[in-house]
């Protein structure tokens, strides 16, 4: 679920960048979780920067 959300925001965010002309950039491109337990939840932290000149 947190995965799906996590995509919707991202496809929001690159909706917003294509109106408003800004650039968007993320500190981790991809990561791999490896091997993921059962019911334990995994968690990563992205940040993303406006780095264009619109805001």
């Amino acid at each position: 679920m947190k995965r799906i959300s996590f995509v919707i925001i991202l496809f929001l965010l690159s909706s917003i960048q294509l109106m408003a002309q800004a650039r968007l950039t993320a500190n981790i491109e991809s990561y791999d979780f490896g091997q993921i337990e059962w019911n334990k939840p995994v968690v990563i932290d992205y940040i993303i920067t406006n780095t264009g000149d619109q805001p």
